[in-house]
């Protein structure tokens, strides 16, 4: 015959199994309602938030640019409309101000207009835009390539000029990225642009293997060769000012350079010897002379001397005649 103090016992235990398990259903189905109304207001935070987005008090409507000169606006808004046009995975506009591209802005505008050096773009409230462009600075005008290797005494026997005639404007980074009007004749030069920080033609190779005579090429987009050693062979074409003479054009012929002057005068050295060539020069200013039309070419290639060679009589009349005064 069982114990009653057993019986109690178990009787004990059972029913307090039975309340253990009814107060953890009740728990479980308390964080289940918990779940079941964080999931509703979840979803309905995200419904609002995409019938939010698409409300046109958030969306760009409006676009104020501002830019230097040389860069026409009206014909920018279009571009940034497109930027700005569909959706990002067919759900968020792209025109949202809270969502919209300031790198899709910018690159289109870059890709579209070459003249424009820098983008920037802001919010001005929630439906509009601002967008500030600074123009690229010309440097100066690259007008075609390099037809010998080695120097010539006639400037229009050296370049090979471009296939349709124009310059491009290029800027301190050696990007070409706006033509000019060019005419280049025999014995005329006469080129019509805005107006470059250098007033020299460039003739140079450009960067990769770019066919300089092909007819019908655009060549906005590429970059010259030695942009960066520029600047020195700019300087140095500067001081030849102070012999009396002016540089018109600058060859680039792999590591040398070769100045002419108005009156056909070539002055030769390496690229990046400007300062020892410019020595060389000063050193020998009472022995030659810029002015008289009586030098074919200068040398100044190699250290510590300087070659030259002098015109005949005939050829002295007829470069007076033929030189390049137009510029």
């Amino acid at each position: 015959m069982p114990n009653k103090r057993n019986v109690v016992l178990n009787a004990r235990e059972r029913s307090s199994r039975a309340k253990n398990v009814r107060l953890s259903e009740r728990r479980r189905v308390a964080r289940l309602k918990r779940y079941g109304i964080f999931g509703i207001l979840f979803v309905f935070l995200v419904v609002l938030f995409f019938i939010g987005i698409r409300q046109p008090a958030v969306r760009i409507s409006r676009i104020v640019i501002t830019s230097g000169s040389g860069i026409n606006k009206t014909k920018l808004r279009p571009i940034v409309m497109r930027a700005l046009s569909g959706e990002y995975a067919y759900i968020v506009p792209r025109d949202s101000i809270f969502f919209f591209s300031v790198s899709g802005i910018r690159n289109a505008i870059l890709s579209a207009r070459p003249r424009v050096a820098t983008v920037s773009v802001s919010r001005v409230g929630y439906n509009s835009i601002s967008i500030s462009l600074e123009p690229r600075t010309p440097l100066a005008r690259w007008c075609g390539g390099v037809s010998t290797s080695t120097p010539t005494n006639n400037f229009l026997h050296e370049v090979t000029a471009v296939s349709n005639g124009r310059c491009y404007l290029f800027d301190g980074t050696g990007f070409l990225y706006g033509k000019t009007k060019s005419h280049l004749a025999s014995s005329t030069l006469f080129v019509a642009t805005d107006t470059p920080l250098a007033p020299y033609l460039i003739y140079a190779p450009l960067v990769g293997a770019v066919n300089i005579t092909a007819t019908g090429t655009d060549f906005v987009g590429n970059t010259v060769s030695h942009s960066s050693e520029l600047p020195h062979v700019f300087d140095f074409a500067r001081k030849i000012r102070s012999f009396g003479a002016t540089v018109f054009a600058v060859v680039l012929r792999g590591d040398e350079v070769d100045l002419f002057l108005k009156n056909g005068t070539r002055i030769t050295y390496v690229l990046g010897d400007e300062s020892p060539a410019f020595s060389l020069l000063f050193a020998v200013k009472d022995k030659i002379s810029f002015r008289d039309n009586s030098l074919l070419y200068v040398d100044l290639r190699f250290s510590g001397k300087v070659y030259f060679k002098k015109r005949d009589l005939m050829m002295r009349k007829m470069v007076g005649k033929t030189s390049f005064q137009n510029f």
